[in-house]
Parts: structure tokens; C-alpha cells; sequence
């Protein structure tokens, strides 16, 4: 027999990942201190034993816990279940119980025998996705590379949620956490605790966007959202935070391009076609030092056409295991593909439900954009609601933050009237988990590809402190 051929008798003969004996150490530990339940509950489940009949046992010991009967749930009782259960042949008529819980000397250990086991179950399940991932290669099923590759991404990012981080804290330790936060606000060292936006009333009224939190960018066409999630994203990345902008909307060159306007002051028709009018020796120089600045600004642009939620999620893992990610804004959540097997109200709630759970996994902001219903345009008053939010169940109830972008002077223009607030850029935060709402007032300066502070408008009364942006101070007149 050739060596090749010897290596692939002996590769067939592989035994999983396994360790009988930690399997039996706690199911052991289990019986004879049936309270001890409780150390592992958190961790294992049925499916991380690798023998059957452990299976089983476990599942008993699981099934009696929730039926309140845990704390009797020695072999004996566990006994009776098999018998109930029409499965005593799995555990030898009781007596593989016996022996069990016997062998083991006390359950002290039982949690690092538990962590054992589910190591190896997690060694079971990245093989069993390696050979998936192998077979789906060989036969895609109609499925492209790239999707194939996020499934698989997907599913390994699933394995690395380690069970021993998290769980339950004493209010002591959160009070010392949290009182030292609040001190650092009082003293003026982190008055705004989240990422900053270039608008002061915006940082005032939200104190940034927060880490972990998912935030809606909401409105009609042509209302400005883009504009205000790329000079957020560019004003963050040129402040050093590392940001991934997903657009299913726009190619990676046109948000360059609104970069480019929006930091250079340059006006987005001249960008698209130069020309020599009077403006362009001062134009120029500006695009020059703009192209500059980004070049080097820490923010990922992909611009895949309908990337799929399980794409975004991949990634975006990826990109954050490689370094760490401050931000992710999605524009837009409509315009992810929905598979079509269940209600759109359904599928757009688990999009949303995988960008909180992003941001909660990653522990920074996502920003994801949205589309609202055209019943808007039936209203005398144009300016959305809650409601207004294409299967707002879903996204309302996921969403932390929630903020409509709205121009009156673009609907006085549709209807040959006068604007109540012309120039004028409205972002109406209207939810908001742990803060106020209400209304920020920005310039509108879109064919620049921007929108600015407004300090000249002011509707209703603003304090006039105001937390640093990213833009800078300077006014420039509307193209």
C-alpha cells in the first residue's frame, strides 16, 4: 500500500473531537448533586455530549430541572424518567446511572469538566462546517462564491461567542462602573460619551451614538439621508475611528466623490464635470487637499450590490477580529435582498435584528439607513412619524435611536409654495431609549454635498455651548 493510500485509510478512521470521561464526570457530578445544575445550565447543551446515551441523560436532568423537580433529580429519579420515556435500554435498565454517579467524588470540578466538553463540541461543529464549506464548493447549488464564503464566515463567528465571557454581575461592581462614568461627565472629561457627529445639537441631544446601540436614518427620497451618513462617516474616520460603510445603493467612487465636495467645499456638478469657470483655480487646490485627507481616513467602503444580511454580518466580523471597528453604517436596509419565504414585515425584522445584534457583538454603533412609506406624501404635513417607517413594528422595536430627516423647502418646491423653512435640513430624533427627542435644525447645503450647522436658524431656544464637530466652524454660502 502506498503512503497516499495509508494516509487516507487512517484519515477515514479519525475519531472526533471528544472526551468521554469529562461527558461522564459531569453527568456524574449531576447525579449525585443534582443542585449542580445550575454551574453548567449556561454552557452546555444536549447537543454537546458526543455519545447518545450521555445525550439522553442530559436532556433528562434539563427536562426535570424545568418541571421543578431538579433538585431531586438524582439517578434515581432520572431513572424513573427512562422508564417513562419508554428508554431504558440507553442507560443498561438504570444501572449505567448508578455507576455514574458513584464513580464521581463530588461535584466541585464540575464547571471545568463542563468547559471541556463544550470544547469539543466546538471542534465537532468547525469540522462539520469545514466539510459543508468543502461540499458547497464542489457543488454551489446555484450559489455564488461570495455568498458561499459569508456563510461559512457567518457560521465560524457564531463558534467564537465564548460562553465563559458575560453573564450575571452584582449591582456593586455596576454602581462603581457607573458612578465613575458619571463622574467623568460632571468633570467634563467625557461630556459626550459616543461617537460624534459633526452637529453640536445632534451630540447635545444624543451625547453621541453610542456603542452597541443600532440607530435608524430614516426619510423620503431626496430628503438628504446619504448625505448625512457619509459627512458622518467621513467626519468620524478623519477624527481616527475606524468605520465600514455598506452601500447597496451607491458605488465606492460616489461616496468618495461626496467626501471630496463635502470636505473640500467643492460644488458635486463642477466634480462631475470640470470646467474652467471663474471658480476652478480655487477649486482645484481644495480637491487636492480634500484627496489628501481621505486618502488616509480609516474608513472601509463596500459597495457589493445586494449584499445579503448574512454578508454584512460576515464582514463585518472579519474586518473587526482583523481590527477594531468604531462604527458601520448600512445604506440601506430596504434594499438588502429578503429570501421571499415569509412576511416582508417578517424578514425586514430579522435584518434589523442581526444589525442590533452586531452592534451589540462588536459593541459600536451601526447606522443603518431607511425608507419610509409613501403615505407621507398624502399628508398635508409632510414630516414623518413613527409610523411612516416601511414595517415600522420590526425596526421601531429594534432600533435605539431613531431620527427622520426632512426638507420643507423640497416639498414647497413640489407644490409651488412658499417653504416654512427654507435651507433648512430637519433631523427629527424621534426615538430615543435614554434621552430626549426632538428636533435639530442643519443647513442644507446638498449640492455640496453636505449639510452644516444652522446657528442662524434657531425655531426653538438652543444653548450655546456647543460640543466640538467634525467639520470645523466655517460658514460657506448654499451653490
Amino acid at each position: 500500500m502506498s503512503a497516499v493510500m495509508a494516509e487516507s485509510s487512517v484519515a477515514h478512521l479519525r475519531i472526533p473531537p471528544q472526551s468521554i470521561d469529562a461527558e461522564q464526570n459531569v453527568l456524574g457530578a449531576l447525579l449525585l448533586v443534582p443542585t449542580a445544575f445550575a454551574r453548567v445550565a449556561d454552557l452546555l447543551t444536549e447537543q454537546d455530549f458526543y455519545r447518545r446515551d450521555h445525550q439522553l441523560i442530559y436532556r433528562a436532568i434539563c427536562e426535570l430541572n424545568a418541571a421543578g423537580k431538579g433538585e431531586t433529580a438524582d439517578w434515581c429519579v432520572v431513572g424513573d424518567w427512562f422508564v417513562a420515556m419508554g428508554l431504558s435500554e440507553q442507560v443498561a435498565n438504570g444501572s449505567y446511572l448508578v455507576d455514574l454517579s458513584s464513580n464521581t467524588a463530588s461535584a466541585a470540578n464540575v464547571r471545568a469538566y463542563a468547559e471541556i466538553v463544550r470544547d469539543k463540541a466546538i471542534q465537532r461543529q468547525l469540522i462539520a462546517i469545514g466539510t459543508e464549506t468543502a461540499n458547497a464548493g464542489f457543488d454551489p447549488n446555484g450559489r455564488d462564491t461570495s455568498e458561499l464564503l459569508a456563510l461559512a464566515a457567518q457560521r465560524i463567528n457564531a463558534l467564537s461567542g465564548n460562553a465563559k465571557v458575560g453573564g450575571p454581575v452584582d449591582m456593586s461592581t455596576v454602581a462603581g462602573e457607573w458612578f465613575e462614568k458619571l463622574q467623568r461627565r460632571a468633570d467634563g472629561a467625557d461630556a459626550t460619551h459616543g461617537l460624534l457627529t459633526p452637529w453640536g445639537d445632534f451630540n447635545r441631544i444624543t451625547s453621541g451614538l453610542q456603542p452597541g446601540d443600532l440607530m435608524i436614518l430614516a426619510g423620503r427620497p431626496s430628503m438628504g439621508k446619504s448625505a448625512v451618513a457619509i459627512n458622518l462617516s467621513v467626519a468620524a474616520a478623519l477624527a481616527g475611528k475606524r468605520g465600514m460603510y455598506f452601500s447597496l445603493e451607491m458605488t465606492s467612487a460616489s461616496i468618495f466623490n461626496r467626501g471630496v465636495a463635502a470636505l473640500g467645499n467643492v460644488p458635486l456638478k463642477w466634480l462631475r464635470k470640470p470646467d474652467d469657470c471663474d471658480e476652478s483655480d480655487a477649486y482645484w487646490p481644495r480637491v487636492s487637499g480634500a484627496v489628501a485627507k481621505l486618502r488616509n481616513a480609516p474608513l472601509l467602503l463596500d459597495e457589493t450590490p445586494a449584499i445579503t444580511q448574512q454578508m454584512i454580518e460576515a464582514r463585518a466580523m472579519r474586518e473587526h477580529q482583523r481590527k477594531p471597528l468604531d462604527f458601520i453604517v448600512v445604506d440601506h436596509i430596504h434594499l438588502i435582498p429578503l429570501p421571499g419565504k415569509t412576511k416582508e414585515a417578517t424578514e425586514v425584522g430579522h435584518i434589523s435584528a442581526t444589525l442590533k445584534s452586531v452592534a451589540k457583538r462588536l459593541n459600536v454603533p451601526v447606522i443603518a439607513l431607511a425608507q419610509l412609506n409613501r403615505s407621507v406624501e398624502s399628508r398635508p404635513d409632510k414630516r414623518p412619524r413613527m409610523a411612516d417607517l416601511r414595517e415600522s413594528g420590526a425596526i421601531e422595536q429594534d432600533a435605539d435611536l431613531i431620527v427622520f430627516v426632512y426638507r420643507d423647502d423640497y416639498y414647497a418646491q413640489q407644490e409651488n409654495r412658499a417653504s416654512n423653512a427654507p435651507e433648512v435640513v430637519e433631523l427629527i430624533v424621534a426615538k430615543q431609549r435614554e434621552g430626549e427627542t426632538g428636533s435639530v435644525y442643519l443647513r442644507n447645503r446638498l449640492g455640496f454635498g453636505r449639510v452644516d450647522e444652522f446657528p442662524d436658524y434657531k425655531p426653538t431656544p438652543m444653548t450655546d455651548a456647543k460640543p466640538k464637530t467634525g467639520w470645523g466652524r466655517e460658514r460657506a454660502t448654499h451653490d
